[in-house]
This record gives structure tokens, C-alpha cells and sequence, in this order.
């Protein structure tokens, strides 16, 4: 191949990825200005305390000039060797690491040299500084464009593929500027045209070892980051791990705790939740049987089978909200998770219950009986399980959930492939941490009632 016939090789993947157009002149690039901003950081926080600090002995100053000499070696230190392409400065998880150091060798100082220092300042000084410098590295990046533009080096498809990830995890934060499989020189010259801040290699076979020796010591001579995409998606950090064999470098994949105790544990304590949800939510509940029996004639509760843990069956509680079920339209009798705008079946509570998901508030009987639990996929029907493809049929795995990935990302806004990627995501990475996270995004989801109707 010629070199001229090379050099065409960076290219826009259409329609889904489209090369950036050219980089405007005066670009402000980014600079190493993280060290500047903890310096500047422990400085505020350190004046803050000299307003504060008693002086009757020397204590206090050692303690200031500690923190502002200590904080960006640090901050440096914990940040060192983790180039992250969603956080590329250093997060409030590396500052809080900084901080948890900070705090050790100070106190050993204190102790070491037997100061007197209230332990209340220390930690309101350690605490000013972690708040001011997120701050500022949070102003500083909006003001030089959070966006980093990223470059992707492998073949079309992975490349693709890879870039609807990054769109849909780095919104607003990751602008993927094209792709590129060929030489060393031509990638070379492709990231210095489009400016990209990031490159990823991904496998080819036109990415020999040796090749991608020498592209990251191209890459590194241009002070760009580079990142190796080796695992397939949907693969979450808490399941991967490094390993280093006499210069053999290979990523292990853990298995999903789907038979752990930890798992067992989180399901015992989420029925527990339930019940006291229950005590405490009782007045409610009869107070909303009242306004549905009001309303409308019928039943109170919506009693329907659902498929939960294993293909197991169940029936599912909910408040009823339609004042009868009727006929479904034919052309989204056929869909999955079908749910129309404006149906004419809802009642007037039965609508208020939708839009803030009070409707579902009855399974947390489903809950305690150990049929459900707080957070997991959707429970499907036994007719749409049917319809399964054999992946889907890995929904199956955990007990089904009142909330999940899916209603903090949507509800019924979402496609009937998203709503499976996301439960399925979530099968496969399942942490007591990842439980957490959505139960405390459920409440921002259930107060923005987006995707409720």
C-alpha cells in the first residue's frame, strides 16, 4: 500500500461516528495544571485555618504548612497510574484516597512530636481542601471544555461498536473525532490532526506487538493518553483485574456474585427494608385505596402473574390505576414492555399513582415474601418469556426488582434492547455498591417522573 493510500485510511465511521470537523485555531489545549490547583486548593484551606486556629502554640502552623506542602504530593500520588478516560483529572475518589493519607501522617506527626491540636480543626481543614479543590477543577474544566476528543485505532466494526459505549456513557464528556487501522505513522498523524486528547487501541491484526510498541511511544513522545480496549462490553470495572507476568500483561475477569453471601446478605436485608417500609408506609396505602375505590369501581390491587428468580411464577402486586383493562391496539399488542402516552383506561388517580410510581408500592409484600427483590430487572410475563431470545433468558438469574437500571434510566422511554442491556449489565456486575447507587437514583427518577405514564 502507498503512502498516499495510507493516509486515507483515518476515516469517519458512518452514519453512527463522523470525524470532527478541523480543530479551530487557539484550541486552548489542556495543560498540567492539576498540581497547580491543589496547591492553590491546600493554600485556601490553609488561610481558612489561620482565622480559626488558636495560636498560643506552634502546633497550628506546622499543620497548615504540612497541608500545603503534603496535599498535591498526594493528590499526585494517589492520581499516579490510573489514566481514566471518563475522569481523566483526578476524581473525588483520588482526593478522598489523598485525603485518608493526609489525614494518617499528619496525626503521626501530632503524635511523633507530641503537638496539641484540636483533631476537629485537622479534619475541617482536610475537608475544606477536598471540597475546594473539586470545586475548581470542576469550574476549570468547564471553562477549557470538558469534552475530550478521542481517536479509536482498531477495525470498523469494534470501533463502531465501541463508540455507541462511549457516547452512551460519556455524554457531554467524550466527542469519539474517528478511526484509523493502519500504520504507526498514520495514526500519528491522524491524533495530531484532529487533536485528540485520548486514543484507544483496540485488537487487529494489523496491531502487531511491535506495532503498538512503537505507536505508544509515538503517542507518548505527543503526550497523549492511550487506553487498550481488551475486554469485550458490558464488562464492569469491580470484574476486571490486572495481572503481570514477567512482562506478560493479562486482564482477569471475575465472575458475577449472583451465589454469594454477599448477595445473600443484601437479599435477607432488603426484605427486612421491606417490612419496615411497609410499618411505616401503611397510613399511605389506605389512604390510596380509599382515593382508587373513589375513583373508580373495582378492586383495589392489580393481582398478575409474573415470571421472577429461576422461571419461577408469582403474582405481582400493584394499585390499581385503569378503570378496566379492555382491548389492546394490535400494533403494540406485539411489543415488549408496550405502554401507551395517553391511554384512555388510566383513572385520574390512577394517573397520579403513574407519575410517582406509588402504584408499585404494594410490592413490597412481593418484597418480604422473598419473591422479589429492591432492586432487579423488570419481572416479565410468562408471554414474553416466551418470546426470549437465549440471552435475554439471563434476566432469570437474580430475583426480580421494584426498581433497576432501567426505571433509573428511562422507564418506559426506553427500548425494549436498551431496557435488556441495562438488565443484563446489571446480572453481570452485580455489587452491594451497585444496589446503593440505584436505590438512591430511584429517588431522583421517581421525583422527575421521566419515562412514568
Amino acid at each position: 500500500m502507498s503512502v498516499a493510500t495510507q493516509r486515507t485510511a483515518a476515516r469517519p465511521l458512518e452514519p453512527r461516528l463522523r470525524l470532527a470537523t478541523p480543530v479551530p485555531p487557539g484550541r486552548l489545549r489542556r495543560a498540567p495544571v492539576g498540581a497547580g490547583v491543589d496547591l492553590v486548593s491546600a493554600a485556601t484551606s490553609s488561610a481558612i485555618g489561620f482565622t480559626l486556629a488558636p495560636w498560643a502554640d506552634r502546633g497550628p502552623l506546622l499543620l497548615l504548612l504540612a497541608l500545603v506542602l503534603l496535599w498535591p504530593v498526594l493528590v499526585a500520588t494517589a492520581d499516579r497510574g490510573r489514566p481514566s478516560l471518563l475522569h481523566p483529572s483526578a476524581t473525588g475518589r483520588t482526593l478522598l484516597r489523598a485525603a485518608v493519607q493526609t489525614l494518617c501522617l499528619i496525626g503521626m506527626v501530632v503524635w511523633i512530636a507530641d503537638l496539641e491540636i484540636a483533631p476537629g480543626l485537622v479534619l475541617l481543614l482536610v475537608g475544606a481542601t477536598v471540597a475546594i479543590d473539586l470545586a475548581a477543577r470542576s469550574i476549570l474544566d468547564r471553562y477549557r471544555g470538558a469534552e475530550r476528543r478521542v481517536l479509536l485505532v482498531g477495525p470498523r466494526d469494534s470501533c463502531a461498536r465501541l463508540a455507541e459505549e462511549l457516547g452512551r456513557a460519556g455524554a457531554g464528556r467524550l466527542r469519539v473525532v474517528g478511526w484509523c487501522t493502519t500504520t504507526v505513522d498514520v495514526v500519528a498523524e491522524e491524533a495530531c490532526r484532529s487533536e485528540a486528547d485520548d486514543v484507544v487501541l483496540l485488537p487487529s491484526e494489523q496491531l502487531t506487538p511491535a506495532t503498538a510498541r512503537h505507536l505508544i511511544w509515538r503517542l507518548a513522545d505527543q503526550r497523549r493518553r492511550v487506553h487498550l480496549a481488551p475486554t469485550p462490553v458490558g464488562v464492569g470495572e469491580s470484574r476486571t483485574r490486572v495481572e503481570s507476568h514477567d512482562g506478560v500483561t493479562l486482564v482477569g475477569l471475575n465472575h458475577s456474585e449472583l451465589r454469594s453471601l454477599r448477595r445473600t446478605l443484601m437479599l435477607l436485608a432488603g426484605r427486612m427494608c421491606a417490612a419496615l417500609l411497609l410499618l411505616l408506609l401503611a397510613p399511605l396505602l389506605l389512604l390510596l385505596a380509599v382515593a382508587i375505590r373513589l375513583d373508580s369501581p373495582g378492586p383495589v390491587l392489580f393481582v398478575q402473574e409474573r415470571i421472577g428468580h429461576c422461571g419461577r411464577r408469582f403474582r405481582m402486586l400493584k394499585l390499581r390505576t385503569m378503570a378496566e383493562l379492555g382491548d389492546v391496539p394490535e400494533r403494540v399488542a406485539d411489543q415488549f414492555l408496550f405502554k401507551l402516552r395517553q391511554d384512555p383506561r388510566i383513572t385520574r388517580v390512577g394517573a397520579f399513582l403513574r407519575r410517582y410510581s406509588l402504584d408499585e408500592l404494594p410490592q413490597l409484600i412481593n418484597v418480604v415474601r422473598g419473591e422479589m427483590a429492591l432492586v432487579g430487572p423488570r419481572p416479565c410475563l410468562p408471554e414474553e418469556m416466551a418470546r426470549y431470545a437465549d440471552d435475554v433468558h439471563r434476566r432469570l438469574a437474580v430475583h426480580p426488582g421494584l426498581t433497576g437500571l432501567w426505571q433509573v434510566s428511562g422507564r418506559s422511554d426506553l427500548s425494549w434492547e436498551e431496557t435488556v442491556r441495562l438488565d443484563l449489565e446489571y446480572v453481570d456486575n452485580w455489587t452491594p455498591a451497585l444496589d446503593l447507587r440505584i436505590l438512591f437514583r430511584t429517588v431522583r427518577a421517581v421525583l422527575g417522573h421521566r419515562g412514568a405514564y
